[in-house]
């Protein structure tokens, strides 16, 4: 079975049933619409092998990280939920510990992904954010914000069918400028993706209040919102430091806009322009 997530195509090989119904349940939920791969600046095929571990899965996890993707061989995970290992982003071999249940087993192989796809987007220069995203006629708009920031209800009300994210939005970079393209990673209300990939258009960092406003921060502003919204597998240096630089990029290139919101009102009639 494939999977595509922007420029990273998954071909999967389930050693169990158990494990590929999981796959299968996935996949059913996967995002559909995908822009075309000659897009994007730099794209990846992985070859993934999933194996059951024959150990219990426990309360008690231990964080594994042991080289980088980006670079050559590395093992990762959540011990004994799951453990990844590959060398580069071509080939990698996952061990799930399932109990005998697909609903574990679904659950260790999302976050898996969210794990791998994270650091494979920083590998390639992208960034996987904190925030909403919505597909429009002029691009996509990335809505920075925290939880309980008006996230999940900008994405009800105004995303009008072409959500891309409505939590953990996927930035890759384009030939053209960088591209959002639709989550497989919803928030806790479980809002799919709808909306097609879409070529950035704008950043906006979403404050709920009363009063309505925009402001353009200023590049110092902007790479420090960026940031805090940045999702970071690990602290280690090659991480924050691909982290940084992608933050830095796109607040010299986009900018951040401001967006004072109140509640239930529509962004649109304060930033398509």
């Amino acid at each position: 079975m494939q999977l595509r997530t922007g420029p990273i195509l998954f071909g999967i090989n389930a050693s169990t049933d158990l494990l590929q119904l999981a796959v299968d349940g996935l996949a059913l939920r996967w995002p559909a619409r995908h822009a075309d791969p000659l897009e994007f600046q730099a794209h990846v095929s992985t070859r993934l092998c999933l194996y059951e571990s024959k150990l219990t899965l426990t309360s008690e996890r231990r964080f594994v990280r042991e080289g980088d993707p980006a670079k050559g061989a590395w093992r990762m995970g959540q011990d004994p939920l799951w453990i990844a290992e590959g060398n580069g982003l071509d080939s990698v071999s996952v061990t799930l510990a399932t109990n005998q249940s697909q609903v574990i087993a679904t659950y260790g192989l999302q976050q898996f992904f969210r794990h791998f796809v994270t650091e494979a987007l920083l590998a390639l220069g992208g960034i996987a954010l904190h925030a909403a995203a919505v597909a429009r006629p002029s691009g996509a708009y990335i809505f920075l914000s925290p939880s309980g920031g008006g996230k999940t209800t900008l994405i009800k009300g105004h995303s009008l069918g072409n959500s891309l994210a409505d939590d953990m939005t996927l930035v890759v970079p384009g030939r053209a400028g960088p591209w959002v393209v639709p989550s497989p990673f919803p928030g806790r209300e479980k809002l799919q993706a709808q909306g097609p990939a879409a070529p950035l258009a704008m950043i906006v960092d979403l404050v709920k209040g009363e009063k309505a406003f925009t402001a353009r921060l200023s590049t110092a502003e902007a790479l420090s919102s960026l940031i805090l919204r940045a999702f970071m597998t690990d602290a280690a240096f090659s991480i924050r430091e691909r982290v940084m630089d992608t933050s830095l990029r796109l607040a010299r290139n986009h900018g951040v806009t401001r967006l004072g919101l109140p509640l239930e009102h529509s962004p649109w009639p304060m930033l398509d322009f």
